[in-house]
């Protein structure tokens, strides 16, 4: 492929990641229209500031349109608000084009719904024809997203972990270390589409395949240059990772920004068999110069040795850019 300064169809592209983790039982790209049975307010995590966005203020507690990560002052944002910000991607090697803007804003009812817009005005409405979200609960003994929405597959509740969980993303508690369980899981697809690469209304994978991972909160450098204290998540589609047909996403939580970066990989086994070795968007190497992920993922990170097999990195959002809103 040939750079130029045309837009990519990044839309085309994340339907094919979506198609790649569908048969995996995974719900499709995270992306969420939430439960509609929402029940009274719960208590608050003690993580929960690593799920809300944070917002700036003034002396006189005023919110302005500072960057949390740098501001002098700076607390979550509450239910209701708007934040006179965006967090954006940015992709440097198409004139700095930016796809998404995520926040991740409390309700009233105590979870946290992390909204994705996409489109040419990145600062509208929720639009369902083309943006997405995610319903975390943070109550019980775990952190889990339990509903996802995306425009392939509509509504999607996920449940399977127990005690009310779904896609486990930690412990409901202080993380001293990394840890990890193994879970069932649940889809159930509210009004699934034609364009849902699974036409069942559900669908369960059990004998406890799937594993949550988490490592406790460290330093990480995102793409903005900025280094923020995290708690990175992983699901795994199968626990055993020296399967070729397996899947992995990773999932990036921070102070600042609450949901800040996401990432898909599989085995590099599977992407050359699925896109094969003339593939012009050479997905299935993250070095080629050609890589369409090089303006927006480091590629100097983008493989790894897991279950002794080399496993790729084939997309990922990093929405650590502060916009003033327009």
């Amino acid at each position: 492929m040939t750079c130029s300064t045309k837009k990519p169809k990044f839309s085309v592209m994340d339907k094919g990641v979506a198609y790649i983790r569908m048969p995996l039982a995974f719900a499709a790209l995270l992306g969420a229209c939430g439960a509609n049975d929402a029940p009274a307010a719960k208590s608050r995590s003690p993580l929960a500031d690593f799920l809300i966005q944070n917002v700036c203020v003034d002396e006189a507690g005023a919110t302005t349109g500072e960057d949390p990560a740098s501001c002098l002052r700076s607390r979550d944002l509450q239910s209701g608000e708007v934040p006179p910000f965006l967090l954006t991607d940015y992709d440097k090697a198409y004139g700095g084009t930016r796809y998404q803007a995520v926040t991740s804003v409390p309700t009233p009812e105590g979870r946290v719904r992390v909204s994705k817009h996409m489109g040419d005005d990145l600062a509208a409405e929720f639009d369902p024809a083309s943006d997405g979200y995610d319903i975390i609960e943070q109550d019980g003994n775990y952190v889990s997203f339990i509903a996802t929405y995306d425009q392939q597959c509509g509504e999607q509740r996920l449940s399977g972990a127990g005690s009310d969980d779904g896609w486990l993303l930690f412990p409901n508690r202080p993380l001293g270390e990394a840890g990890s369980r193994r879970q069932d899981m649940t889809v159930e697809r509210i009004d699934a589409r034609a364009a849902c690469p699974s036409g069942e209304r559900m669908s369960r994978v059990g004998g406890k395949q799937i594993v949550a991972y988490w490592e406790a909160p460290h330093t990480v450098s995102f793409e903005s240059g900025k280094t923020l204290t995290t708690i990175v998540s992983e699901h795994h589609a199968h626990h055993d990772l020296s399967q070729s047909n397996n899947a992995i996403e990773r999932f990036y939580f921070t102070r600042e920004y609450g949901l800040s970066r996401w990432e898909a990989w599989i085995p590099k086994s599977r992407c050359i068999e699925e896109r094969g070795q003339g593939d012009p968007l050479r997905m299935c190497d993250p070095d080629d110069p050609e890589n369409f992920l090089r303006g927006r993922c480091a590629p100097d990170d983008g493989t790894a040795m897991r279950g002794g097999q080399q496993w790729i990195r084939i997309d990922c959002r990093d929405t650590t850019f502060h916009w003033p809103r327009p």
